[in-house]
């Protein structure tokens, strides 16, 4: 991990300072977006306050037009979100004010190395890398640039609004603009312009690469596999369990089999979300060797699943289904879910 250098980290606490001094959240909302350019890579950063409700301080900094169109879902309808899924799928920077105890120990020792001293409530910072399918986590060098940044020129935005309440109104021929930060490179430096720009479409999903199925291990389930009957039901999701491997720790993915008659659960199989689509092929090949009595079809609602299992059904006589939810998988999970985030292990 390329961690901030020091010089890097006082900027940041400068600009968090400095943030929660001007506590823009009482006269913004959280929907009263400004983007950011980052000035080493161009990319669009949306940034959207948080404190409103009186309960949670600070400024998400969503990444791309991922972290939009993302962003934009959970404006759109608020209680269909699920905040769990959010974390896991949402990629954004974070930066935080909150109580002593809330904060870790590599918090505390930024905090001390940097000459920092804070008191009271919602007045420590905290400041968090939040990446698909990883858990959220220390920032890297890189991203304390752009949150800096972010606080810095949201900051300036927000002192501007508060006496131009048109401020962020866009132009009249062009309502999907955002008012735009945007780093023009002088002699003397960076200097920072307004700018009204469209948030870019999100990106075509890349074509899946056809699975690799291993032909040994197919004819061995072939050979020892009963007549097909039955359903069964296959759910790949997020787990909401941090798996503490590598630099970063990571939320699995699980391939869960469930009988659709009984609703009994026939295995489960887990990834790295690195992975995930690659491993699949392995994941539903161990799953169907643990279970002799093949079904005659699988339902399956992530369309990760389809190549694999159309790749496997002619050898295998099943019938894959892709349906927009799996009642008997849903209502394992759900229970899953319930008992690891009360700390039990699958």
């Amino acid at each position: 991990m390329n961690a901030p250098a020091t010089d890097e980290w006082k900027r940041l606490y400068d600009a968090a300072d400095a943030f929660r001094k001007q506590a823009c959240w009482t006269w913004m909302y959280d929907s009263d977006l400004v983007a950011v350019h980052d000035p080493e890579t161009g990319e669009a950063a949306y940034c959207s306050v948080m404190g409103g409700a009186g309960q949670f301080f600070g400024l998400g900094v969503y990444r791309g037009p991922e972290g939009f169109h993302a962003l934009e879902a959970m404006f759109d309808d608020p209680a269909a979100c699920d905040p769990m899924r959010a974390m896991f799928e949402i990629n954004c920077l974070v930066a935080s004010f909150g109580d002593r105890g809330e904060l870790d120990k590599s918090d505390l020792e930024t905090i001390r190395a940097v000459g920092r001293r804070y008191r009271g409530r919602n007045a420590w910072p905290q400041f968090r890398s939040y990446r698909p399918g990883y858990a959220p986590w220390l920032l890297e060098a890189a991203e304390a640039r752009l949150l800096a940044a972010a606080l810095e020129q949201f900051a300036d935005v927000a002192a501007r609004y508060r006496n131009e309440p048109e401020l962020l109104e866009p132009p009249d021929d062009d309502n999907e603009a955002i008012l735009t930060r945007v780093p023009v490179k002088h002699k003397g430096g960076l200097a920072w312009e307004d700018r009204w720009i469209c948030p870019e479409s999100l990106p075509q999903p890349a074509p899946q690469p056809a699975p690799i199925i291993d032909l040994k291990r197919l004819r061995e389930i072939e050979r020892l596999a009963r007549p097909c009957q039955g359903a069964w039901e296959l759910a790949l999701t997020l787990l909401p369990t941090a798996v503490a491997e590598g630099e970063r720790p990571y939320y699995p993915y699980g391939l869960l089999c469930v009988d659709r008659a009984s609703g009994m659960v026939l295995g489960m199989q887990l990834a790295p979300p690195s992975q995930v689509p690659e491993s699949l092929p392995d994941l539903i090949l161990k799953t169907l060797e643990k279970i002799p009595a093949h079904p005659a079809s699988i339902a399956f609602s992530n369309p990760l699943l389809r190549t694999t299992l159309e790749a496997l059904a002619p050898s295998l006589g099943f019938r894959p289904k892709q349906q927009p939810s799996l009642p008997m998988a849903d209502q394992a999970l759900a229970a899953m879910s319930q008992f690891l985030l009360h700390g039990g292990m699958p």
